[in-house]
């Protein structure tokens, strides 16, 4: 029997369906679901940015239910592992997505989530991607399993974004390539791109930005009473940390360089979104009574908030650009599916640490650390203790892998080679708990920290022995710029919003997790979801008085107003000013102006 054959096995009863008995209300005519991941969003971005918002935003906002006290419930607050919750219902230590990358121990190195050397990406001999190191299905699958037919589409900047939403058997996973400026997927997933697609990447939307510059689109007074001052000296690179920032590239040309801009400005999401909407028209999702999927990795806010920080006037003009975005896109949904036939989840991979320099002025204690050299001697530490060399196989991701190996041949006890390593942990003043596998996987606890660390083992691919720094202690070789994968809540918290238009308008106090999102979003579905999740369906309300007049009236009556000139790609007609806050604001692709500052690619 295969390893192969026994993974499909394994999944098949993991996938088996829940008691009936279980499922809740069913929301009706249901042909598209629609889940926006946007790449480290905080969910204070909601209330601080509020006032800036009239789209998208704004509408989820006022007619969604809002669950304000959602999280990522596993200590790696990564990209991979925080998306590997979202659609499978299970935490990383089930999902076996555990960081980004992580040491493989019959490889001897690192391995990226998403790698598979079996596979290309179409057209190329550069590799590709799959879902073989995710461990679980996803609901595009629990929906595939009762209907082939069901259409599955995921996209995002990244690919272990797209991928990982996508699931083992989506229809097609795309994502962002800098080399070429192309969304691209790989031959996992199909041997030629679809017509729809060609097309779209025909058009070479950044390339079309280049050589302008990205302006604020609300006013100096506006976005200082939301957000920092514009020149603080440790965003960016330190240098150019002001608007406008120039799309350009030292080569003169849209080359790699200048792609890897483009993707940390508010135009990939624009970008992405716009490809979603192809993806809607080419593969005609939602047009029949049984639910089709369609996830979208928004990426943006996380390139743009690594390089400026939450506080920063960059990381407001991104979201309220992305407001005015998703607005024209739920029009377009109105105008295609219809928005009656659309149920909605906006929500995060992770979130992020203020810049540790803002929060210092502040008065917060806070501080840059590195730990490679304050772990140097742990090597040494354990080789007197034990007397045997290389106990220590890898460190990483606040992880340290002990050479199970030479533990075993010398006859070591692991659990006494792990405590010895816990003790010269607990010893680096930056150093805030420690734990071991052998302490987490001995007995359940009732430390929410501990539980976290715990659902981010897994019997594999996870470390020996786990450390937290010191809240708002950030690991940064360098001055400028913030980051995330703490345990903390500034890093865990994520927004949690669920729209439909029979589901009751309502922020709810309860505790949510990521990990309840497919569960919940299958049974609004009517979709039966495995019986084995982390996650549970949450209990959501539904309107009490649900609206009786025409599909097509409602969709009428709840349409987004197209604002003029905020479509965000070129090829669009750009219109006049728009309104925020009473004051005329230069609309959309309109801020562009030629002859702004450098800006310094990092």
């Amino acid at each position: 029997m295969t390893r192969r054959f026994l993974f499909l096995a394994v999944l098949m009863i993991l996938a088996l369906p829940a008691d009936p008995a279980r499922r809740g209300p069913v929301l009706p005519a249901v042909r598209l679901i629609l889940t926006l991941s946007v790449d480290q969003m905080r969910p204070d971005y909601l209330a601080r940015f509020k006032p800036g918002f009239q789209g998208g935003l704004a509408r989820l906002l006022r007619e969604g239910a809002v669950f304000p006290r959602a999280r990522q419930d596993h200590a790696l607050t990564l990209t991979a592992p925080g998306h590997s919750t979202l659609l499978t219902g299970m935490v990383p230590g089930h999902t076996g997505i555990i960081s980004n990358n992580w040491y493989d121990r019959s490889a001897r190195r690192e391995i990226y989530c998403v790698e598979d050397p079996r596979y290309r990406l179409l057209g190329t001999d550069r590799p590709g991607g799959s879902p073989a190191r995710l461990q679980v299905t996803t609901l595009g699958d629990w929906m595939k399993r009762e209907d082939p037919h069901r259409k599955v589409i995921s996209v995002s900047g990244k690919d272990r974004s797209a991928i990982l939403m996508g699931g083992q058997r989506p229809d097609g996973a795309y994502w962002f390539d800098s080399s070429t400026g192309n969304f691209v997927s790989s031959t996992y997933y199909q041997e030629s791109y679809p017509h729809w697609l060609q097309e779209f990447n025909s058009r070479k939307w950044p390339a079309a930005y280049f050589g302008r510059t990205w302006e604020r689109l609300l006013s100096d007074h506006q976005s200082r009473s939301m957000a920092g001052r514009d020149d603080f000296p440790h965003e960016g690179n330190g240098r150019e940390t002001t608007f406008p920032h120039r799309f350009e590239s030292k080569s003169g040309t849209p080359d790699s360089e200048y792609h890897l801009f483009f993707m940390g400005t508010p135009w990939m999401d624009a970008a992405t979104l716009k490809l979603g909407e192809a993806a809607i028209s080419g593969e005609a999702l939602g047009r029949d009574p049984k639910p089709d999927l369609l996830a979208l990795g928004l990426s943006a806010t996380d390139s743009i908030g690594h390089s400026y920080g939450p506080d920063s006037q960059e990381i407001l003009d991104q979201l309220v650009r992305l407001d005015r975005f998703l607005g024209n896109f739920f029009a377009f949904l109105d105008r295609t599916v219809g928005l009656d036939h659309v149920l909605m989840v906006l929500t995060a991979d992770h979130g992020a640490m203020p810049l540790p320099e803002i929060l210092q002025l502040r008065g917060i204690q806070a501080a840059r650390i590195l730990y490679d050299r304050d772990l140097e001697g742990l090597e040494a530490r354990l080789a007197e203790k034990f007397g045997i060399a290389n106990l220590v196989e890898h460190i990483s991701a606040n992880q340290i892998y002990l050479n199970r190996r030479a533990i075993k041949q010398s006859k070591l006890s692991a659990s006494r080679v792990e405590a010895e390593a816990a003790a010269y942990l607990k010893g680096i003043p930056w150093v805030q708990s420690v734990f071991t596998r052998t302490e987490l996987e001995g007995r359940p606890s009732k430390d929410p920290l501990a539980t976290s660390f715990l659902h981010s083992l897994h019997p594999e691919n996870s470390g020996d022995v786990f450390f937290l720094q010191k809240r708002y202690h950030l690991f940064s070789g360098g001055t400028v710029g913030t980051s995330h994968g703490s345990a903390y809540d500034y890093d865990a918290n994520v927004p949690l919003i669920f729209w439909h238009p029979a589901l009751r308008a309502a922020t709810y106090s309860e505790a949510a997790r990521t990990v309840d999102i497919a569960p919940t979003l299958a049974q609004l579905a009517g979709v039966a979801a495995p019986g084995r999740l982390d996650g549970r369906p949450l209990n959501l309300q539904l309107r009490e008085k649900p609206k009786t007049e025409k599909a097509e009236t409602r969709a009428e009556k709840g349409r987004v107003r197209r604002l003029p000139g905020l479509s965000g790609l070129p090829g669009q007609k750009w219109g006049t000013h728009a309104t925020v806050f009473g004051e005329s604001v230069p609309p959309g692709p309109t801020a562009f102006r030629r002859g702004g500052e450098p800006f310094d690619l990092r």
